[in-house]
């Protein structure tokens, strides 16, 4: 997660990030009993859950990693091209 976005959003981003998870780590219980519940069998919840798992999925393939345009303070870290490649 960390390349994904430059810093200055990066690090004022981290509490919005923070407080996302504890939300949707509370309600899924919530939401799973409700389904639960109501159908009366695991299917429900299962196919919910598998939903959650491919949303998750398609956001994670569809995050681009942030290339900064802006020379960094440690040039020795940088990625070395080597004549393989």
């Amino acid at each position: 997660m960390g390349a994904t976005f430059p810093a200055r959003i990066r690090y004022s981003g981290s509490t919005g990030t923070t407080f996302g998870e504890v939300v949707g780590a509370s309600v899924t219980p919530i939401v799973a009993t409700t389904i639960q519940g109501a159908t009366g069998s695991w299917i429900g919840v299962a196919a919910y859950m598998s939903l959650a798992a491919l949303i998750s999925a398609v956001a994670g393939a569809l995050l681009r990693e942030h290339v900064s345009d802006r020379p960094t303070r440690y040039p020795d870290l940088l990625p070395v091209k080597t004549i393989a490649g």
